[in-house]
């Protein structure tokens, strides 16, 4: 029984450590997956906008080298010869100030998207400590579990080897049981014949002092060192195989 309960226990702790086992690596994957997908999300929005800045930028730059023609243009022509009344609404003017507007708001995209990157990042890294942990932790539960399985094999061939030396230890014994049996009925065996024997004995002695002759003198049961003995003698043997039978049911319990 108590082996018994040494292998349920260490069931249970092997199939805890399991379970352990596999809601840490469940875990070690979301985690994965989550930076996995931070990254992208990052890469991706990084690229989108490093596309939109440089787009701005050609814009901006097509722009300032035109208006650096016109200004040019106009800074070569004589002031005399231009007199104008009203001011002429030039096209590039007003699409040179689109431009500006447009950088204006891609820079401050352009910002928000460099804060949005440093959170994420800053996300990023604390997802990776979290992975780090889960799998150093990961790993302290895959060298507990071996340990378990190896002190368990061992525990497991202990128990094996504690049962065959009590298989062996029964054998042995239950072979005793009947060299000591086999004794028992030879010894009864041998009370059995000289019971027999001494009654004979004893039957034929008293037939022989009935026919002794009238002025010799019978022996008598006290002070007789060999007669006086064979009542408590029978009564000995008569004790003896009464304990042969309850031996013999005792052999047919076993």
């Amino acid at each position: 029984m108590k082996v018994e309960a040494i292998v349920v226990e260490w069931r249970q702790k092997y199939d805890t450590l399991a379970e352990e086992l596999h809601s840490l690596r469940m875990s070690r994957r979301q985690a994965e997956s989550k930076c996995e997908m931070a990254e992208n999300e990052s890469f991706r929005r990084e690229a989108a906008q490093k596309a939109e800045v440089s787009c701005l930028r050609k814009q901006l730059s097509d722009a300032e080298s035109k208006v650096a023609s016109l200004e040019a243009e106009v800074d070569s022509l004589s002031r005399e010869k231009v007199a104008l009344q009203k001011p002429i609404k030039s096209p590039q003017g007003s699409e040179y100030t689109g431009l500006v507007r447009r950088h204006n708001a891609a820079r401050l995209i352009t910002e928000e998207l460099t804060n949005r990157n440093i959170a994420l990042t800053r996300e990023l890294a604390v997802w990776k400590q979290a992975l780090a942990a889960s799998e150093a932790k990961l790993s302290l539960v895959a060298e507990q579990l071996e340990k378990e399985k190896v002190s368990h094999a061992n525990d497991v061939d202990e128990r094996d080897q504690v049962v065959q030396a009590l298989h062996r230890r029964v054998a042995n014994l239950l072979g005793d049981r009947g060299c000591a049996a086999r004794r028992c009925d030879s010894l009864l065996t041998e009370i059995l014949q000289d019971r027999e024997g001494t009654i004979c004995e004893l039957i034929s002695t008293t037939d022989g002092s009935r026919e002794q002759p009238r002025g010799s003198v019978k022996p008598r049961w006290e002070g007789d060192g060999c007669v006086t003995k064979a009542p408590q003698l029978l009564q000995r043997i008569d004790e003896t195989a009464s304990w042969r039978g309850h031996t013999n049911i005792a052999r047919r319990v076993f």
